[in-house]
């Protein structure tokens, strides 16, 4: 039997915002993890700072990853701060007004237990208060750069080799076409 009951995943009509839920049902009582993925287009403006606040109270997501924040993980450390958000932070500066990387958690839902930062990829490993299954997220934001195509993907197959037994969830913007 899965450890889950199911995996579902909504689009909104907001470009780049992602809503997962994860169901747990192998414990006494069924725990729902909510992962949001969005690109935000940078958080420089106090309307998008309060956006953030509105999409956290609307959504009450367990972990948030967020993309092209084109700030530093202490600037948006100050954010949450500010903003009164109750959620923990880990994320990669910008490169000057160019991308920045964050994953966002409830603490009171979410335990965080260890991290993986390697280039463009962000990594965590946590699990529900009161579950004993841990769940790996993966933050990912690669520019459009083709010649830097090959190590990212290698990067994110050495980072499912660390852990490749716990379940995975990535979302981020992996500026890539596929092709068939």
């Amino acid at each position: 039997m899965k450890p889950y009951k199911q995996l579902e995943k909504y689009w909104s009509t907001q470009a780049g915002l992602y809503l997962y839920q994860r169901y747990f049902n192998n414990h006494p009582k069924s725990y729902k993890m909510i992962v949001i993925s969005w690109n935000i287009r940078g958080l420089n403006s106090k309307g998008k700072q309060r956006y953030l606040k509105e999409r956290i109270k609307k959504d009450k997501p367990s972990i948030m990853i967020i993309q092209e924040t084109k700030i530093s993980s202490q600037q948006l450390e100050g954010i949450i701060k500010k903003q009164k958000i109750q959620y923990e932070v880990m994320g990669q500066d910008a490169n000057g007004t160019a991308g920045g990387l964050a994953i966002l958690w409830n603490p009171e839902e979410v335990l965080f237990e260890n991290w993986i930062n390697s280039p463009k990829i962000l990594t965590g490993l946590f699990r529900m208060t009161g579950s004993a299954e841990w769940i790996l997220i993966s933050g990912v934001y690669r520019p459009h750069i083709p010649r830097d195509r090959k190590k990212f993907l290698k990067d994110l197959q050495a980072t499912r080799r660390i852990f490749p037994e716990i379940p995975w969830i990535v979302g981020g913007d992996f500026n890539m076409i596929r092709t068939t």
